[in-house]
């Protein structure tokens, strides 16, 4: 079983009424943001594993990543108004959001080098950005060093990530990009939700 979740908060602003929908953990999690946008990002973040994962307390790997002992494994991401989650019952994922948007030159030509990609545009610097932050979450190690984590594609639906094949699937949805990463082929689409859905208890 593989599944992806959209949902956009646009609009929301009603921090307590999501507090008081989860647990004292994901409220502490939610208050190490500064912003008041972020805060309610992770908290609906929070929601959506909640929902869709086992009823369990969330682990922590040695990177870092968060987990259940049981299946479905997950992975969060939010940017903008987007906040979603990619669910796979198989094995583990990455996941990766970002909204479409003028890059940063200098932060360009850290991340991919010369060798690895031409960008043309705003739209091929959030995909490529989606898909090495999806690869890295997958692998639990984060962006850390950008020759180790060169996409060398070897398929039109796989690349190579720090000596891995990796499966991804990616989406423009409006202004967003969208990935999903894991060790076996991708079938999931993208299913829109909205906090109605998430909050109706």
């Amino acid at each position: 079983m593989q599944a992806i979740y959209l949902l956009d908060i646009k609009g929301f602003s009603d921090e307590e009424r999501l507090k008081s929908l989860l647990s004292s953990y994901a409220v502490k999690k939610a208050e190490g943001y500064a912003e008041t946008a972020d805060k309610i990002r992770s908290l609906f973040g929070s929601l959506l594993i909640e929902k869709f994962t086992a009823k369990e307390p969330i682990l922590t790997g040695a990177h870092g990543k968060p987990y259940k002992k049981n299946p479905p494994f997950f992975n969060i991401s939010h940017s903008g108004d987007k906040v979603g989650i990619f669910l796979d019952s198989g094995g583990e994922v990455g996941f990766d959001i970002q909204l479409i948007k003028d890059y940063n030159t200098a932060l360009l030509a850290r991340v991919f080098p010369e060798k690895e990609i031409n960008i043309a545009c705003a739209a091929d610097f959030a995909k490529f950005w989606t898909m090495k932050e999806s690869a890295a979450k997958l692998t639990g190690e984060g962006i850390v060093n950008t020759e180790r984590q060169i996409l060398t594609e070897v398929s039109g639906d796989a690349f190579n990530f720090g000596g891995k094949k990796v499966y991804y699937k990616t989406f423009i949805k409006g202004e967003y990009a969208v990935t999903a990463c894991a060790y076996g082929k991708i079938s999931a689409e993208i299913s829109e939700i909205t906090v109605k859905d998430l909050t109706s208890r």
